[in-house]
């Protein structure tokens, strides 16, 4: 990248790179898995027997506040009949015909795949089991009008274990803090054709990693899901977060279209001709061995956002295009962040060490 950047400098004014898309999911540790969940139920006096009923009860309470959220701020709620229908195009379609420019702007829901409960009888010893399976329920999307984010949503599962995504858009924030600090720039979508000042637009960047992320997650949490309350079934519980997808895209802006041209070419002619798995194994922090199973691939095809390559390696991708005429994107797509060690402490035979973890 540094050799890139100093031979064709003339043509460059400036970089950025920071996170673009981020999906935080977040768990209620103790009812994620089996033992967690009876000991739950337990506690709270429900038998297996009647579960079902019990978790029903659960879900209807998180429908009825849904409903009375959208109410409240007389904005609609609406059933999808299918999961596949663009629900990021129908929250933008809502707010700008009704001109929501803060607060909540409307309500989706869906009945889509969920990883849940449910119980069966164990055949020898005639008992009843709770067991972890694949199934289908109510999912309730609360999309919103973030001062700081811009649009964001939440996705709240309404069945055991009530697992909560939010998701938002690293780049709507940094344009909001550009404008702040009185920052010229030229947006395209979600990327930046020009920048006033790149160096200071850069340190702007840096800072959405130093946002105090738990209390802002744990605040949609509690605005989304009646449970959580003071005095309601899972007051006790707390969400455990996680950055679970994410986009990282490193901008490289160009004086001009012909500046970008004369060089993208040979760029994704290189990259689709000259490129190894073992070398996109690499890009991803992995290594080729003769264990590794996965698939790794790459791709060139026409996008609206320009000509794009992409390199996979199983989930997770590294990408390239024209974004715009004048500006060269490099993103990091991980929807698989366990694809990739860290190096922090575990504990092992009843010691405290440091070691290469997921």
């Amino acid at each position: 990248m540094k050799r890139f950047l100093a031979r064709h400098q003339a043509q460059i004014t400036g970089t950025l790179a920071g996170y673009d898309r981020m999906l935080f999911k977040g768990t209620l540790r103790s009812l994620s898995h089996v033992k967690g969940l009876e000991a739950f139920l337990g506690w709270k006096g429900v038998l297996l027997k009647d579960f079902g009923p019990f978790v029903e009860r659960a879900s209807a309470e998180i429908k009825a506040h849904a409903e009375a959220v959208a109410r409240a701020h007389g904005r609609p709620c609406i059933y999808l009949p299918s999961a596949q229908l663009a629900k990021e195009e129908l929250a933008e379609r809502l707010a700008r015909q009704d001109g929501i420019t803060e607060g909540l702007i409307g309500i989706l829901t869906c009945v889509e795949p969920c990883r849940s409960y449910t119980v069966r009888r164990d055949a020898p010893t005639r008992q009843l089991q709770l067991v972890k399976t694949e199934r289908k329920c109510l999912f309730v999307y609360f999309y919103f009008q973030d001062r700081e984010f811009g649009r964001l949503h939440v996705r709240l599962q309404t069945w055991f274990p009530f697992d909560c995504q939010l998701c938002l858009n690293g780049r709507a924030w940094l344009a909001r803090q550009l404008d702040k600090r009185g920052i010229p720039y030229e947006r395209y979508d979600n990327g930046f054709l020009s920048l006033g000042d790149p160096r200071r637009a850069q340190g702007v960047a840096d800072r959405l990693l130093k946002v105090r992320w738990v209390k802002l997650l744990a605040a949609y949490a509690r605005r989304c899901h009646p449970l959580v309350h003071r005095g309601h079934l899972l007051a006790e519980q707390a969400y455990y977060w996680t950055l679970a997808q994410a986009e990282y895209a490193t901008d490289i802006l160009c004086r001009d279209a012909p500046s970008l041209a004369a060089v993208y070419t040979a760029l994704v002619r290189h990259a689709i001709r000259c490129f190894t798995a073992e070398d996109l194994l690499r890009f991803l922090g992995r290594k080729l061995h003769g264990n590794f199973r996965g698939e790794v691939r790459s791709t060139v095809r026409r996008r609206p956002e320009g000509l794009r390559i992409r390199h996979w390696v199983e989930e997770n991708s590294l990408k390239m295009y024209d974004k715009g005429g004048r500006l060269l994107r490099i993103e990091t797509t991980l929807n698989n962040p366990r694809r990739f060690k860290a190096y922090r402490r575990a504990t092992r035979k009843g010691r405290r060490v440091m070691a290469w973890l997921p």
